[in-house]
């Protein structure tokens, strides 16, 4: 797998958990786990976020029946920085990292990937790889997150944070955010939504909670005073939103 980098399917070494902080004495920190993994030869690197759960939904039987034939783990990403990744692959711990998006495959194909899995971990060859890599890419086309439960949105820098637009709505529950910054890129979870933008500013890998303030009329992600300044020749940012509960 060495010289394999693939978009789909990628072998990586976890380097380390981030601990999310939080400035609330009653926060729900909506990220459980946030790991940075990096791509063997170190050319790349990805910071995924693990939810409180590990599996759900009908494939949680199919999940646990492969650890325990392979010996391996397999955690579930809910939100990973963007990329096209939906297979990371850590030989050295035996770990599978899907994105949770791959659970929307159709039984017979989430099947046929675990069987592909298993094939490629058990004989680690070249030609397993890349036959791995095509089903994911072809099935990924067809996955039900590329074609809809997406929209972008234009939001405004102000001196506090990110103002969202009078169209945009949210629930009470969404009033937490999780923060991630890494690289160019910017990736805000709410218990309902993911947001995520590639700007033009390198950020330090920073997981801060943070919260929506509401002036009864606007609703504003109020953002670190070290994030404002990375943004401050940026007067609009366009996201990417995604609902969770698709």
């Amino acid at each position: 797998m060495k010289n394999q980098q693939l978009s789909a399917v990628v072998e990586v070494i976890e380097t380390r958990s981030v601990q999310m902080k939080s400035k609330f004495l009653h926060s729900t920190s909506l990220s459980k786990a946030i790991i940075e993994l990096e791509a063997v030869g170190g050319e790349y690197k990805y910071v995924g976020i693990v939810g409180d759960h590990k599996h759900d939904s009908t494939s949680s039987f199919w999940l646990n029946w492969f650890e325990k034939i392979t010996g391996w783990k397999i955690r579930i990403l809910d939100s990973l920085l963007t990329n096209d990744a939906l297979l990371l692959i850590d030989k050295i711990q035996k770990i599978l990292y899907f994105r949770r998006d791959l659970l929307r495959l159709s039984i017979t194909q989430f099947m046929s990937l675990l069987k592909q899995i298993a094939d490629t971990i058990i004989n680690d060859t070249p030609a397993a790889i890349q036959r791995l890599q095509e089903c994911v890419t072809m099935w990924s086309s067809n996955l039900p997150y590329v074609n809809s439960h997406y929209q972008t949105i234009t939001v405004k820098k102000t001196t506090n944070g990110l103002l969202l637009p009078l169209s945009f709505k949210l629930s009470a529950d969404d009033f937490y955010v999780s923060l991630i910054t890494y690289n160019s890129e910017i990736l805000l979870r709410t218990t309902n939504y993911c947001m995520s933008a590639a700007v033009n500013t390198i950020f330090s890998l920073t997981a801060i909670e943070v919260m929506i303030r509401f002036d009864g009329v606007y609703l504003e992600i109020q953002l670190p005073k070290e994030i404002r300044e990375a943004l401050i020749d940026m007067e609009t940012i366009l996201l990417t939103v995604k609902r969770l509960d698709y």
